[in-house]
Parts: C-alpha cells; structure tokens; sequence
C-alpha cells in the first residue's frame, strides 16, 4: 500500500480520456476561428502535416481560412485509427465529426475533421495543398 498522500491523492484523479482533450481542444479551435487567431491554429496542426506539406504552405493555408467558421462543435468522435499522409502511415487519429457554421453565409455544415492526443496534447489535421517532394 501507498503511505504516501501526496500520491495516493494524485493517483485518484481521473485521467481525461481522449474525447475529453478533443472536445476541449475544439472550443479553444473554434475560438482561434472566431478571434481569427491563425498562429494557434498552424503551432496546434499536427507535426505530420507540417511535414507533408511544408511550414509556409500550411501557414498560408491556415492564414487564409481561418475566421471562415464560427460555433464550432463535437458532434461525434471515432475510435483512434491510422491514417495516411503523403503516403506515411499516421498512428492514434482520431475521426471527429464537427459542425460549423460558415462565416460568410451562416450555413451551418458537418465536417469530418482528424485530431490526434498525445499525453494530453491536442493536434489536427488539415489538408494544405500540394504535399511538398
């Protein structure tokens, strides 16, 4: 047994689940939108994107889209799967369905959007452009 009630304390606290991270991420994702903060949005994409498509094409893209949606919500999240990316196989990705709505034009939609937890820290997935070679 555990004498120790520093840890025996810290030992009972729930650990968030990745449904948690995510859903959490994506009210801090949809403020980004709304605050048309882009910086957030490119330092929170997921290193494999960065990757595939180069740091200024991910910028640009992400500068150009972001404040395009508002009240941004979970409305489903899938069972972690792996995903391919530029032809590199990405482990732990979550399936997400979002709902938005279209700044321009208040159409809300359904997204299907890809978030990845790891040790509690939230990245997404965005298509940039053209993977760079």
């Amino acid at each position: 047994p555990n004498d120790d009630p520093a840890e025996a304390a810290t030992a009972s606290v729930p650990r968030r689940s990745d449904e948690e991270h995510i859903t959490a991420f994506v009210a801090t994702f949809g403020a980004a939108h709304d605050a048309r903060d882009s910086q957030s949005l490119i330092t929170s994409l997921h290193p494999a994107v960065v990757e595939a498509y180069g740091v200024n094409t991910c910028r640009e893209h992400v500068s150009a889209t972001t404040g395009g949606v508002t009240d941004v919500s979970v409305l489903e999240i899938g069972p972690e799967q792996t995903i391919l990316l530029g032809g590199v196989p990405v482990h732990g990705v979550h399936p997400v369905m979002l709902t938005w709505s279209e700044t321009s034009t208040g159409e809300r939609t359904n997204v299907n959007a890809f978030f990845s937890v790891t040790e509690g820290s939230v990245s997404w997935f965005t298509n940039c452009g053209q993977p760079s070679t």
